[in-house]
């Protein structure tokens, strides 16, 4: 499979995720319009998930609060 092929593959994939939103009930978002904006701010959450887990290089992260450092992270 080319790589167009896989991205259009994904891409439909994010379109159905954000099209099941519904910020209000009976208005779910439009998945392919803000496909842009959902695949940047995936991405970039994804930098930052792989940045805080190197900061903390082979120590765990604290519990603070009773909340793990993923689901402060989250």
């Amino acid at each position: 499979v080319d790589d167009r092929a896989r991205f259009a593959a994904k891409t439909q994939r994010l379109i159905a995720q954000y099209g099941a939103y519904e910020p209000l009930p009976g208005y779910p978002l439009d998945g392919a319009l803000s496909l842009g904006e959902n695949i940047a701010d995936n991405s970039g959450l994804a930098i930052a998930w792989k940045a805080y887990r190197r900061s903390l290089g082979d120590r765990p992260a604290p519990l603070i609060d009773g909340q793990s450092g993923a689901q402060r992270f989250f």
